[in-house]
């Protein structure tokens, strides 16, 4: 039996200030600590057997802010990593739609067709193929409770795979808020999702 729980990482400073964050990086808000930490005291009496993390800054200090004082080793996955959004990565979403707004609005309602290769990005069906990689590992390796720390959309492609959602559904079920939980069983090849973008723990 194999319990997987995953978790967008903390507010940011970029998230505030609406700047397109991908592979690039940005400090935790005071806000996103307690969102991480309200996590915990909820999840203080998980054990897990193995806890996977996005190598970025947000997602190590959101991962390590949920274990709190537990020990318990955090193992980087690139192929956990946000989706790469080229030289968009840091500038305002607004400056963004002021070039770029047709892409943007593609990305958003049209995944299937979406081609960010002007700006040297990722499309979707790369990000749903590595992240579909790191799932195939952890139902074939793992057992017990499994936590994985990542971001909105990197989480979004893994639960596009664990429901067998076409690209072009890549976003039915919403963006990923900051610090949800989101939690699957996996037995004998089946999936049932036990919670969906829950965030009763700091709201």
């Amino acid at each position: 039996m194999l319990d997987i729980l995953l978790v967008r990482h903390g507010q940011t400073k970029w998230n505030v200030e609406m700047r397109l964050q991908g592979t690039l990086d940005s400090d935790l808000t005071e806000t996103g600590i307690f969102q991480a930490k309200k996590l915990s005291e909820r999840l203080a009496d998980i054990e897990f057997s193995k806890v996977y993390a996005s190598p970025s800054g947000r997602t190590m200090k959101t991962a390590e802010l949920v274990l709190g004082n537990r020990v318990s080793p955090i193992v980087t996955d690139e192929r956990l990593k946000e989706m790469n959004f080229g030289v968009l990565e840091g500038k305002k979403i607004e400056t963004l739609n002021e070039r770029f707004k047709g892409e943007i609005t593609i990305m958003h309602e049209d995944p299937e067709i979406y081609n960010p290769s002007e700006y040297n990005g990722e499309t979707y069906k790369e990000l749903i193929s590595r992240t579909s990689n790191f799932l195939d590992d952890i139902i074939t390796k793992e057992d017990g409770k499994i936590l994985v720390v990542a971001h909105g959309m990197s989480l979004m492609a893994i639960i596009s795979a664990i429901n067998n959602l076409e690209v072009k559904d890549f976003w039915s079920r919403g963006l990923k808020p900051n610090v949800s939980l989101t939690m699957y069983n996996y037995n004998n090849g089946l999936f049932g999702e036990e919670l969906f973008y829950d965030t009763s723990h700091y709201e």
